[in-house]
């Protein structure tokens, strides 16, 4: 039960950190619908300035701030995935060698009884 509380709150942490995303940036498209026009005219260059700068000015600046959220929110998902499954791997471990201690008895190891054996003695039972 204490491991399963860990688990569940990095997950749900991880849906907080998703849904934070989605939210904030259909914010961002609506202020960007709001003034796009604005930033329509930083698109033509201006005397001195590269055409590279124009263009890059030129795209969604919402997109720049989602790729790079992206990034880290699917850097967030891969680790909440590979700490599960190193506790799957942790736990298999446990078991296999709890299974690999537990050797179950043989019959080829108890005494049989036989007509040399006095039979006026109980056998002993192995526990």
């Amino acid at each position: 039960m204490q491991e399963t509380e860990p688990r569940f709150q990095q997950r749900y942490a991880l849906y907080i950190h998703l849904t934070v995303y989605i939210i904030v940036s259909m914010m961002l498209w609506f202020v960007y619908g709001l003034t796009a026009n604005q930033w329509q005219l930083m698109r033509y260059p201006i005397i001195g300035i590269l055409v590279g700068v124009s263009l890059f000015l030129s795209l969604p600046w919402p997109l720049l701030i989602m790729a790079v959220w992206g990034i880290v929110l699917i850097a967030h998902g891969l680790e909440d995935a590979i700490r599960r499954r190193t506790v799957i791997q942790r736990m298999v471990e446990r078991e296999w060698i709890s299974d690999s201690l537990y050797e179950k008895p043989k019959k080829d190891k108890r005494r049989r009884w036989t007509e040399q054996d006095h039979w006026s003695e109980k056998p002993k039972r192995q526990s």
